[in-house]
């Protein structure tokens, strides 16, 4: 059985986002993510369609930046998950994906 196209695309958009935070590191540079924002701010009403969508305002999470790392460690917990669902075949509904990300660290309260 074919995958769908949209698998396809998204294991190489998974790929394509590793391969890139990998090339920073071994820059010496601070790994960072584009994320699209979600606030009011970002928000376009459009009209031909009738429905509200995102805008194109991007907020940038670094992998060291105090502010961002939990934000970023998230968001690379998601994009695993992502690629394991899609490998196996299966989904999760966003609150099944959101409890199996959350992690404690070993030997901390974190």
């Amino acid at each position: 059985m074919a995958k769908p196209a949209y698998k396809e695309e998204v294991m190489r958009k998974l790929k394509n986002l590793g391969e890139m935070l990998i090339s920073q590191a071994e820059k010496g540079e601070n790994p960072h993510l584009e994320i699209t924002t979600r606030t009011l701010a970002n928000v376009i009403w459009d009209e031909s369609v009738g429905i509200l969508q995102r805008g194109d305002r991007k907020a940038t999470r670094y992998l060291f930046h105090l502010a961002h790392i939990r934000k970023f460690t998230q968001t690379l917990e998601v994009a695993a998950t992502a690629k394991e669902l899609l490998e196996c075949g299966k989904h999760l509904h966003l609150r099944e994906v959101l409890y199996r990300i959350k992690r404690t660290l070993p030997g901390t309260k974190i």
